[in-house]
């Protein structure tokens, strides 16, 4: 968010404060649920990257990563994973086509894009790729 641009976490209170250019409240208290979800992505995002932190596999899943988030939020979480791409290889399962497009098109990594459609109880998706 524009006012309050940064994320404080402390861990052994297991609070996390929004940080504007003249106060710093908590998150909870100021902002609505998009805004929770990108501050959860964020942080998972963070954790994931971290060398000392994460996982030493060199891959991360995200399932419906986009929820609750608008276009400029999508935007901005398209351009964070395409930094993740630096280390770590990353797989995306998303209902949200919008976001499907938008890392299809913005995403500048070699990809592989799978697309499931007209699924039916009796024969599953329809798999194409492209």
């Amino acid at each position: 968010r524009l006012d309050y641009p940064s994320l404080e976490i402390d861990v052994t209170k297991f609070e996390v404060m929004a940080v504007g250019d003249k106060d710093r409240v908590e998150a909870l208290r100021v902002f609505n649920l998009g805004d929770m979800n990108c501050a959860a992505i964020s942080i998972f995002l963070a954790l994931a990257g971290s060398e000392e932190i994460s996982h030493k596999l060199g891959f991360l899943m995200l399932d419906d990563p986009s929820q609750s988030l608008d276009r400029w939020q999508k935007e901005r979480l398209v351009r964070v994973l395409q930094e993740v791409l630096e280390k770590k290889q990353l797989v995306v399962a998303t209902m949200d086509a919008e976001l499907g497009e938008m890392l299809e098109n913005q995403i500048t990594k070699r990809k592989i894009v799978w697309w499931l459609k007209d699924w039916s109880p009796e024969e599953g998706p329809v798999i194409s790729r492209s």
